[in-house]
């Protein structure tokens, strides 16, 4: 996955060893070196088909993939239901973290 500047291939004890100096010169906490890639995973299923994330990581199962998609947020998923049941009907939207609810009209297009 990384390169020197020259192209050739950097062997991953380096990798790790520049990343955890790379750490302490910004005085960030010890993060494991795998915490990069589930949080690429994490980010990327919010943003792209899942099918790109897959081939991103280098799955060979989307099952595996799969696994970041909890983290996908569905503010608006009841919204979304109500559009498919009763196109005009105005659903109650829970505003994340508040713990305010608001009611939104739900137009009939999505």
């Amino acid at each position: 996955m990384f390169v020197s500047a020259t192209g050739g291939y950097i062997d991953h004890s380096a990798t790790v060893r520049a990343y955890k100096r790379a750490l302490r010169a910004a005085g960030l906490r010890p993060i494991k070196f795998h915490g990069l890639r589930h949080s690429f995973g994490t980010l990327a299923v919010q943003a792209f088909p899942l099918s790109d994330v897959q081939a991103w990581m280098g799955h060979r199962d989307i099952a595996t993939t799969m696994r970041y998609v909890h983290y996908v947020p569905k503010t608006d998923a009841a919204q979304r239901l109500g559009r498919l049941i009763q196109p005009n009907v105005v659903v109650p939207n829970v505003v994340p973290n508040a713990g305010v609810s608001a009611t939104s009209g739900v137009s009939d297009r999505a």
